[in-house]
């Protein structure tokens, strides 16, 4: 389902701990598009434009979320393509550890997100989020959990 409202409003909201960086520029977002082997969400696209890199809270294991540049986005696709490794994915940033955050390309479109642990390999596979919509929705926010 598509964001009612634009990413900026969405991730300053006061109740979000998200840290931007600057936005990408737009020949860096056109590279990306012509290297990536799907057509990228219009949402990805909206937060690249709104942030090329920034970290926080995630409503969602791995529970953090630090979002890759472009050229760390496109260096670390292309390598891991040509190693063999997480080719049915397309990762866009992880928890700043060892958990990964990419597009699931086995199905869509709209891609799901899925969360990846680098050391257990493509098989770790979790679906962390519908479509890119639904990921912008827990960017920032922290799991809920009980009080006691």
């Amino acid at each position: 389902m598509p964001l009612n409202r634009p990413i900026s409003k969405i991730l300053n909201e006061p109740r979000r701990d998200w840290t931007p960086k600057p936005p990408a520029d737009e020949d860096e977002i056109t590279e990306l598009q012509q290297v990536a082997p799907f057509e990228l969400p219009a949402e990805y696209v909206e937060l690249l434009r709104y942030c090329e890199g920034g970290w926080g809270e995630l409503d969602t294991p791995p529970l953090l979320f630090q979002i890759d540049s472009v050229a760390e986005s496109v260096e670390r696709n292309e390598i891991w393509r040509k190693e063999g490794q997480y080719t049915d994915y397309w990762v866009i940033g992880g928890n700043g550890g060892l958990e990964t955050i990419g597009f699931d390309l086995r199905s869509g479109p709209p891609w799901p997100l899925a969360m990846i642990d680098c050391i257990a390999g493509d098989d770790s596979a979790r679906r962390i989020a519908a479509d890119m919509a639904d990921f912008v929705e827990k960017i920032g926010l922290a799991v809920d959990r009980p009080t006691a």
